[in-house]
């Protein structure tokens, strides 16, 4: 093969460089759409994590600073509030509504909060899909903060983020103790649910988007000419 290599440079140099810089050029392309995807990958992550620690600190303070104070203050927390003038959303309830109404006026990221134990009027309170369900069991394990994938939804790749929501101990006092709870042996640790983020990745391939045709067509028109 180095034999060959050498006669093709002796005998006919100029044809042989061109073609080692064509390949040199679709080497390049091929790299370069490579590490574009990588960063869209990555910018997508970073997104969806920071979407989905926003939504859990909003819960935790509610949970811990909102919700106490209240119930010193005589309301009651329940799933039903909009039918009592002194009730507030529980703190499920309040993610559960806060992402619907986020994914509905928002273009950043979508929302959903899901559970192996939805309440009885949360009929659609569990896994709807694939990624759901296997998001759900691979964080029951337990060995696991998050689970990601990227899917095709809609003719648009979207990264999928879950992160598991656990219980705590004023959780599991009131769940271990609702007459209307599916399971009443929750502990400490238990996973409670899921919180699902879902964003668009963006369109940083040069193959995709139109902010790079034409380095992409110079490249095309550099290969074409070696050759």
């Amino acid at each position: 093969m180095t034999q060959w290599f050498s006669d093709i440079l002796i005998r006919r140099p100029i044809q042989a460089l061109s073609i080692f810089a064509s390949i040199g050029l679709i080497l390049i392309v091929v790299q370069f759409s490579s590490i574009s995807d990588k960063i869209a990958y990555n910018t997508a992550l970073k997104s969806a994590e920071a979407y989905s620690d926003v939504m859990a600190s909003i819960r935790d303070f509610y949970s811990s600073e909102i919700v106490p104070r209240a119930r010193k203050g005589g309301a009651t927390t329940t799933h039903a509030y909009h039918e009592s003038d002194g009730a507030i959303p529980l703190p499920a309830t309040l993610s559960i509504e806060l992402g619907e109404r986020v994914s509905r006026t928002s273009e950043g990221g979508k929302f959903r909060f899901y559970s192996a134990f939805p309440f009885p009027w949360r009929t659609e309170g569990g896994p709807r899909d694939a990624f759901e369900s296997d998001a759900l069991e691979a964080l029951s394990q337990g060995d696991k903060d998050h689970f990601v994938r990227v899917e095709g939804i809609g003719g648009v790749q979207v990264l999928r983020y879950a992160a598991p929501m656990r219980m705590g101990a004023s959780c599991v006092a009131c769940h271990n103790t609702r007459a209307d709870s599916p399971k009443t042996d929750w502990a400490v640790g238990d996973l409670r649910g899921v919180q699902s983020v879902q964003v668009s990745l963006p369109a940083l391939s040069i193959l995709d988007n139109a902010r790079y045709s034409g380095l992409y067509a110079l490249m095309v028109i550099g290969v074409v000419t070696g050759l």
